[in-house]
């Protein structure tokens, strides 16, 4: 994997790239892994228990410029909503899977095992 340089990293200074990071359960993307250093991450994942377990493994984020992460679900508009869990948890979404893809492509990640009530911000 490259590495950015560090005439780049002196050229954004004190100016990272701003990554946001929607349903950040896991880790973050690794599409941003080669200008990491140079990135700086925002993080929104409603699960609490996740986002304090992303926060307490900070080691696996000291390599961007900043790394925060809230306790959030983000939406098109506030208010409650229902969040759908699905077999493979970072699949998880606001949006239920479409049957019809989940059973052409035998798509085993995503079925749902359990619908809860959150609240979104907008």
């Amino acid at each position: 994997m490259t590495q950015i340089g560090p005439d780049i990293l002196r050229r954004l200074g004190g100016n990272p790239i701003g990554f946001v990071d929607i349903g950040a359960r896991g880790e973050v993307h690794p599409l941003v892994d080669p200008i990491a250093a140079a990135v700086a991450v925002l993080g929104f994942e409603p699960d609490a228990e996740e986002c304090e377990r992303m926060r307490d493994a900070i080691g696996l984020y000291e390599r961007y410029a900043r790394f925060e992460i809230e306790a959030t679900a983000l939406s098109d508009r506030a208010g409650p909503a229902k969040l759908y869990e699905i077999s493979a948890p970072t699949n998880s979404s606001l949006l239920p899977p479409k049957p019809v893809f989940v059973e052409r492509y035998a798509m085993q990640n995503w079925h749902v095992v359990k619908e809860s009530r959150l609240d979104t911000l907008a």
